[in-house]
């Protein structure tokens, strides 16, 4: 027998699931995450969020950056796809205030590990094809790595720099500094001949 939570989610579409993914690593309780999406027409839709009182400073971000990643990556989304995607985080009496980080703990298995899966989903969303991603800690700070297809390098650098604000945050809470980076082109050098 399903549970209530799987039912809902079967229910989700990609865009919705791929949202609580990226906000249920941001917050504290992932079960007071709600979405609602409401169809404008053909081709715009709106993606409400609601999140618990205590986290709403988690999604919104320092001076509403992670809020502006997410809007983002929506309408890069949305663009993939032909639509138009309006991403809303209704303000309510919400807290603003951060809370305190946790403490550093090293990771090996970053690769593998649920923030790269995630990012490598979001990526996903937006490329024609996945681009590699690596990480790795060195000292108290996890570098990750995006490597793209060459078709879709633009794309990535573009959106790259509004989704770090998103993953610092999911670094932070973990204790950890944590940013995105997008791997530079390095061109083939052929030896001339003299």
């Amino acid at each position: 027998m399903k549970t209530k939570d799987e039912e809902k989610r079967k229910e989700e579409t990609a865009n919705e699931r791929l949202l609580r993914d990226l906000v249920s690593a941001l917050v504290t309780q992932p079960e007071a995450v709600q979405i609602k999406t409401k169809r404008v027409n053909e081709r715009s839709e709106i993606i409400a969020l609601r999140v618990a009182q205590d986290d709403y400073a988690q999604v919104y971000g320092s001076m509403g950056r992670t809020m502006t990643a997410l809007q983002t990556m929506f309408s890069f989304i949305g663009k993939r796809d032909g639509r138009e995607i309006v991403f809303v985080l209704p303000e309510s009496n919400y807290s603003r205030q951060w809370k305190p980080r946790a403490p550093f703990q090293r990771r090996d298995d970053w690769d593998s590990g649920p923030l790269v899966k995630l990012l490598s989903a979001v990526l996903d969303r937006v490329s024609s094809r996945p681009p590699e991603v690596k990480a790795f800690d060195i000292d108290e700070t996890t570098s990750v790595i995006v490597e793209p297809r060459a078709e879709d390098r633009g794309v990535v650098e573009v959106l790259v720099p509004y989704l770090d604000p998103i993953f610092v945050v999911m670094g932070w809470q973990q204790g950890r500094k944590l940013h995105l980076y997008v791997a530079q082109e390095v061109p083939d050098f052929e030896e001339t001949e003299k």
